[in-house]
């Protein structure tokens, strides 16, 4: 007897477990869809909406330029709802700081077009690249280096093969502050009334100095 109301205390506690599981559980998600649709529908929802469609940029895809060649790809800047929402809902205001932003990549990178020479960077990203030639006065060197440092910038250096044999100590400098060295040719000429074969000698003949 004892044996099988035990039997039936058990059975009638899963039974109660399940009915509760069954009833908590719809309503659980019942009241976090609510919550959801509540978010998207609120003014400060709204408000982040609206900001993303004035502020969103779309990606640019890598091209080949008739006259300028290969043209990298620039990503485009999109506002992440969802984030920014929930860095806002605490006091329901809307905060230009607060918006969570995400950057778009572009379709088409300079990977997926055919090889082809970079002559400027992508007209819509502000930036600048630096070239120096090292060969129109080492006196300035040393100002140009420091002020690139302090800028926390990198620049370009191009070496003449001659001057390099002349200046060791100002080129390892330049190496030594982290700038990307390009190659100048040796003894300065024209390479443009330089056959292939001259114009690969000058640049070999500095990669050796």
């Amino acid at each position: 007897m004892r044996k099988k109301s035990s039997l039936l205390l058990i059975v009638f506690l899963s039974i109660l477990i399940l009915t509760l599981t069954d009833l908590i559980g719809p309503f659980t998600t019942f009241s976090s869809s609510t919550a959801a649709l509540k978010g998207k529908n609120d003014e400060l929802y709204k408000e982040i909406k609206a900001y993303r469609e004035e502020h969103k940029i779309e990606p640019i895809d890598a091209k080949v330029d008739r006259v300028w060649k290969a043209i990298p790809g620039y990503n485009g800047l999109d506002v992440d709802i969802e984030s920014s929402y929930k860095k806002m809902k605490a006091d329901g205001n809307f905060h230009k700081n607060k918006v969570v932003y995400k950057e778009i990549p572009p379709n088409v990178h300079l990977e997926n077009l055919a090889p082809n020479p970079i002559y400027k960077g992508n007209p819509e990203k502000p930036m600048v690249a630096l070239l120096i030639n090292v060969a129109w006065g080492n006196e300035y060197i040393p100002t140009i280096l420091t002020t690139l440092k302090e800028s926390k910038a990198k620049a370009t250096f191009f070496f003449d093969g001659s001057w390099v044999k002349k200046n060791p100590d100002l080129a390892k400098m330049i190496y030594r502050e982290g700038h990307e060295i390009g190659n100048h040719a040796y003894s300065h000429p024209d390479l443009n009334k330089r056959s292939k074969s001259d114009t690969m000698q000058e640049l070999e003949k500095v990669k050796n100095v």
